[in-house]
C-alpha cells in the first residue's frame, strides 16, 4: 500500500496542468480586448484631431486672403517645431512647396481620407510611421495633415511584451498553484491514508482524524467514522450472535446426541424410545424456528422493498388479541386492548402481525402469573401508535438497545426458554416498514411502543 505520493503526480496537479490553457486564453482575450480597445481610442483621437486641425487651417486660409496658404502652413510649421504635428503642402504639379514630413507621390490617401504609412521627417530624416489625411486647397494646392504614431508603435509593443511576459507568468502561477493545491490536498489525504494502513493491519479503532474546517474533507473523513464505527458495530454483533448461536445450538445438539445413542442401546422400551423421539423432534423444532428467526431477519435487512397494502389496525388488533387470550388465560393474566380501533396505516399485514405477535408474547412469557398485558391504539399526530405494556420485571434502561440485538437475553446463563430472536425480528421489521421501534418504562414493566405512518385520507365526495 502506498502511503505517499509525489504532488507533480497527483491528480490535481494534472487538473492544473489541464486548465493552463484555460488560463492563457482567458488572460490573452483580456489583454487583447484592452489592446484593441484602447489603439481604437487612440486612432479615434488623432482622427478627431487631425479633423479639427483641417478645419483650423482651412478657416484660416479663408480669414486671411492677403496671406497665402503657402504662408500659412509654414507659420505652423515652425510653430509646431518639435511636436507630432506633421504638415505637407504640395502644387497642382507635385512640387512641395512647405513640408516638415517627406512622403511618397503615391503614399498620400485620397481627400478627406486617412491612412497610416511611412513616411521621413524633415530635418531629421528619421523614418517614422504617420497617420495622415488629405484635403484640397484653393489653386489646386493639396495640403497633407498628419501626426507622427511613435507612442502608438511604442504602446503597441509594449502590449506585445506584456502578452507574452504574461503567458510565462501564468503558465509559472498555474504549475505553481497547481502544486500548492496538490500539496494541500495530499495533507488532507495523508490521514485517510494513514488510517486505512492501519486499519488494514488490524488496529480496527482508528478513525480518520478531521480539521475542524467543516469542508468536504471534514464530511468524508465523518463519512467514513461512522461506516467505521457501523463496521464495527457489525463486528461486534457478529462475535455476540456467534457466541449465543454455538451457546444456544450447543446445549439441544447435545440433548439429541445423547438421546439417540440411548436409543441404540438394547432394552430401550417402546416407551422411552417414542419419549426420546419426541423430545427430539421438539428440539429440532425450536432449533428450525431459531433458523427460521435468522432468515427472516436476514430476509427484512437485504430483501426487497415491503409490500404495502392498507391495514386496519383495529382488526389487526382484535386478531392478535383473539390469537393470545387463551395463552394468557392459561398463565392467568389478563390481556386487553384499549384505544381508537379506527386507524389505517400502509404496512404488510403479514411482517406487522409477526411484530406485534413478537411483542405480545414477549409480555406474556415475561410476566408473572396474575400479570396484565395492555394493548393499546391512538394516534399521535401523524402516526399511528401501537403500544403493549406489561407489569413484569422489564427492562433496564442500560440494556434496551442490546436486547434488539440477535440472541441477545437478559437470562445470561439461558435457563429460560427461547432463542433472543424475538425483538431482534421486531426491530428487523420495524426498519423494514419505516416504523419507529421504541422501549420505555413501565412502573413496574415495560412498555413497548411501534409507530407508522397513517395511512392517507381518501376523499370520497371526490372518487
Amino acid at each position: 500500500m502506498r502511503l505517499s505520493i509525489s504532488p507533480f503526480r497527483s491528480a490535481t496537479f494534472r487538473l492544473a496542468l489541464l486548465a493552463v490553457p484555460l488560463y492563457l486564453l482567458a488572460g490573452w482575450a483580456l489583454l487583447g480586448f484592452v489592446y484593441s480597445n484602447t489603439l481604437s481610442i487612440m486612432e479615434r483621437r488623432i482622427d478627431v484631431g487631425l479633423d479639427a486641425e483641417r478645419k483650423r487651417l482651412t478657416a484660416a486660409i479663408q480669414t486671411d486672403r492677403h496671406r497665402p496658404p503657402a504662408g500659412e502652413v509654414q507659420a505652423r510649421i515652425a510653430a509646431e517645431r518639435g511636436s507630432t504635428r506633421l504638415y505637407l503642402l504640395k502644387s497642382a504639379d507635385g512640387e512641395t512647396i512647405a513640408a516638415n514630413v517627406e512622403i511618397g507621390r503615391h503614399s498620400i490617401p485620397a481627400l478627406d481620407a486617412f491612412a497610416d504609412i511611412p513616411v521621413r521627417r524633415i530635418p531629421e530624416g528619421q523614418e517614422i510611421l504617420a497617420r495622415v489625411t488629405a484635403l484640397s486647397l484653393p489653386q489646386g494646392l493639396t495640403l497633407v495633415l498628419g501626426r507622427d504614431l511613435a507612442e502608438e508603435t511604442a504602446f503597441r509593443q509594449m502590449i506585445e511584451e506584456t502578452l507574452a511576459v504574461a503567458a510565462v507568468l501564468m503558465v509559472l502561477l498555474a504549475l505553481f498553484a497547481g502544486l500548492v493545491n496538490s500539496r494541500a490536498v495530499l495533507h488532507r489525504l495523508s490521514g485517510v491514508n494513514a488510517t486505512s494502513w492501519r486499519l488494514l493491519h488490524g488496529n480496527l479503532d482508528e478513525r480518520v482524524p478531521t480539521s475542524g474546517s467543516d469542508d468536504e474533507f471534514d464530511h468524508l473523513a465523518d463519512n467514513i467514522n461512522e461506516a467505521l464505527d457501523r463496521i464495527a458495530e457489525l463486528m461486534q454483533a457478529t462475535r455476540q450472535v456467534t457466541d449465543n448461536i454455538a451457546h444456544d445450538l450447543r446445549s439441544p445438539l447435545a440433548r439429541m446426541r445423547n438421546r439417540l445413542e440411548l436409543c441404540l442401546l438394547q432394552g430401550n422400551s417402546r416407551d422411552a424410545l417414542e419419549e426420546a423421539v419426541s423430545e427430539t423432534i421438539e428440539d429440532t423444532d425450536r432449533l428450525l424456528e431459531t433458523f427460521e428467526a435468522l432468515l427472516a431477519i436476514a430476509r427484512l435487512q437485504h430483501g426487497v422493498p415491503p409490500d404495502l397494502e392498507l391495514v386496519h389496525l383495529g382488526d389487526l388488533t382484535t386478531d392478535l388479541i383473539d390469537y393470545y387470550q387463551p395463552v394468557a388465560e392459561d398463565k392467568g393474566q389478563s390481556l386487553q386492548f384499549s384505544g381508537d380501533p379506527d386507524i389505517s396505516v400502509m404496512a404488510d399485514r403479514h411482517l406487522l402481525f409477526q411484530a406485534l405477535s413478537n411483542i405480545v408474547d414477549n409480555a406474556i412469557r415475561y410476566t408473572q402469573a396474575g400479570g396484565h398485558v395492555a394493548v393499546h391504539l391512538r394516534r399521535c399526530g401523524g402516526t399511528a401508535e401501537i403500544l403493549v405494556a406489561d407489569d413484569g420485571p422489564g427492562i433496564p434502561a442500560d440494556q434496551r438497545d442490546t436486547v434488539l440485538q440477535p440472541f441477545v437475553r437478559l437470562d445470561a446463563s439461558r435457563h429460560s426458554p427461547g432463542n433472543g430472536l424475538g425483538l431482534a425480528v421486531v426491530q428487523a421489521v420495524a426498519r423494514h416498514l419505516h416504523a419507529q421501534l421504541g422501549l420505555a418504562e413501565n412502573n413496574p414493566g415495560l412498555r413497548v411502543s411501534l409507530r407508522l405512518p397513517l395511512a392517507p385520507t381518501i376523499d370520497i365526495s371526490r372518487t
